[in-house]
């Protein structure tokens, strides 16, 4: 029966059709090329949004570098706000977060990365310092 089956006419046509192969190898090689198209963009998001957020960040420590936050007397709500201008459109305000603090020395400036904790529904609940400090003043500035 089996030898009935391999001699068909369409299992013939197949087997010396050359666009059959092609189909194949497409079908094999698409899955992967597709995953590695889409990583790709995922990397290219990433350092994307990277940037928004450094150059956000300097916008926000130049503000407080030339005394205009001090001087406006701004609220970290205020200046969370401020610091969302310069974000670009695809980065959303609400999941930024600011941590400014005022130091005595550069030794005992803390540049380590902050622990998340959160609540029960998942939402961040750490409290982060606002000190920006005044004339002379170490200020350490984090926008995560």
């Amino acid at each position: 029966m089996f030898a009935q089956f391999a001699r068909s006419p369409f299992l013939l046509r197949l087997r010396t059709c050359s666009r059959a192969s092609v189909v194949v190898e497409f079908a094999l090689l698409m899955p992967m090329f597709l995953g590695l198209l889409i990583g790709i963009l995922q990397v290219g998001l990433l350092y994307l949004s990277q940037q928004g957020l450094e150059t956000a960040a300097e916008d926000a420590a130049r503000k407080v570098l030339t005394g205009q936050a001090q001087k406006a007397g701004q609220t970290a709500a205020q200046f969370k706000t401020s610091a969302c201008s310069a974000l670009p459109p695809f980065l959303q305000c609400n999941n930024l977060y600011v941590d400014v603090s005022t130091v005595s020395s550069f030794s005992s400036a803390t540049t380590s990365l902050p622990t998340f904790t959160y609540d029960n529904s998942g939402a961040v609940n750490n409290s982060f310092a606002w000190s920006a400090g005044g004339k002379g003043s170490i200020v350490v500035m984090r926008l995560m």
